[in-house]
């Protein structure tokens, strides 16, 4: 608070602003970084569910391949040639089966049967 006559603030006003400003800007970073990892959280949902899709296909078209891969699928017509894998999480493909791990731990899961897509199981 000013007093009478002085212009200016004193040094505890400007540290009280200057760590109201540190508080603010804190909780605005946190805010960002959890929408955006959870905007690729969800981008890596979507991959995960039409990878299983595609595995799914795959399986009918190809009955005795039991070995099929990210790489198979796109290969063979299944998926085309985009990054399916958002930074900071990895996807791995077992049967019709995808799992979708972030630091890893398993954040998501997926399975294609008869073509649908059965999530979180």
């Amino acid at each position: 608070m000013m007093s009478m006559g002085r212009k200016g603030y004193t040094l505890l006003e400007l540290l009280i602003a200057a760590a109201l400003v540190a508080v603010l800007t804190m909780f605005a970073t946190q805010t960002f970084r959890r929408t955006s990892w959870d905007i690729k959280l969800e981008n890596a949902k979507r991959s995960a569910d039409t990878i299983a899709v595609a595995a799914y296909r795959h399986k009918i078209a190809y009955p005795d391949d039991t070995n099929v891969s990210i790489s198979k699928l796109i290969e063979r017509g299944f998926l085309d040639t985009r990054n399916y894998t958002p930074d900071g999480f990895s996807l791995s493909l077992s049967g019709t089966t995808v799992t979708v791990s972030s630091g890893g731990n398993t954040v998501y899961t997926t399975v294609a049967n008869e073509g649908f897509v059965q999530e979180g199981y």
